[in-house]
């Protein structure tokens, strides 16, 4: 007969809530922070009136759920971001670009 005895209380540890909750933060304060670059600026409004909090990002400006679908009233599409390098689901493309700082920012920020 042969017996295998696991010590899990490390990975219990670090794998606590606190930690996963601690990486989610700072997960979603990196992704704010990239994805602003790519967020329309006419005027910075659409920016400025974003904050991260409870693992969301959220966009206050009346019109953000217009650029960010690309799609104004009933299903005229956005044609011109006037500020280049920005674009509708600019998540998707600050993912493209940054989900290895995501990946890191989990990492670090729980301490993983």
């Amino acid at each position: 007969m042969f017996h295998v005895h696991v010590d899990k209380s490390q990975l219990d540890q670090k794998l606590s809530t606190v930690n996963i909750n601690r990486g989610l933060y700072a997960l979603t304060n990196q992704a704010h922070m990239d994805m602003d670059k790519y967020v329309p600026k006419r005027q910075g409004h659409l920016r400025q009136d974003s904050f991260a909090q409870k693992n969301r990002i959220t966009y206050v400006a009346p019109y953000a759920k217009a650029q960010f679908r690309g799609v104004v009233g009933r299903g005229y599409p956005v044609r011109n971001y006037t500020t280049p390098g920005t674009t509708k689901r600019w998540d998707l493309k600050a993912k493209g670009l940054h989900i290895d700082d995501w990946r890191n920012a989990f990492i670090k920020g729980g301490g993983l």
